[in-house]
């Protein structure tokens, strides 16, 4: 199976997964999965790929202490969708719980719960803890409205080919 066909399989999966619980008929699902453009995707996804860390702080102040950890799991990975399940705001912090789903290298899903905290205006601090949840969403966490989620993934790429905005990956 190529790596595209990995892509295909595991967006269609958590498309079935996410219809499903949204009601979806089966007709419904296919045939918004059939619009996604998954060579335009997956040259996204490996353009936006980045190493994701256990925990990791950053900031824009001067002497900010950037950290990284070990890896949360090997290679890089791309963002696909992320939200907040649970957010406290004070003056100067900003505390939040989100729910993430990544797509990594091998083009297996993974779903990661982070606790970010946020110091100061514009991000002056930032500190994140993520930990790896599984390769399914689990049943008591939210999850995105399949079309919510498709517009996730459909934002990721342009919509038609421009040699001058699209690096283009070998699969």
């Amino acid at each position: 199976m190529t790596t595209v066909e990995k892509l295909i399989a595991s967006i269609t999966n958590i498309c079935i997964d996410l219809g499903i619980r949204g009601k979806y008929g089966p007709d419904e699902i296919a045939s918004l999965v059939c619009d996604i453009h998954f060579t335009y995707l997956y040259d996204a996804l490996r353009d936006r790929a980045e190493p994701v860390y256990a925990y990791s702080t950053d900031g824009k102040r001067p002497m900010t202490l950037k950290y990284r950890s070990a890896k949360l799991f090997e290679g890089s990975a791309t963002l696909l969708w992320r939200e907040p399940t649970l957010r406290v705001d004070d003056l100067d912090v900003a505390a939040s719980r989100y729910l993430e789903l990544w797509l990594r290298e091998d083009m297996s899903i993974a779903v990661v719960s982070c606790v970010q905290i946020v110091y100061g205006d514009e991000d002056d601090y930032i500190t994140e803890f993520r930990e790896y949840k599984g390769d399914q969403l689990p049943a008591t966490e939210p999850a995105p409205d399949l079309l919510d989620f498709l517009d996730c993934i459909e934002d990721l790429y342009p919509e038609e080919f421009h040699s001058d905005e699209v690096v283009v990956y070998e699969p």
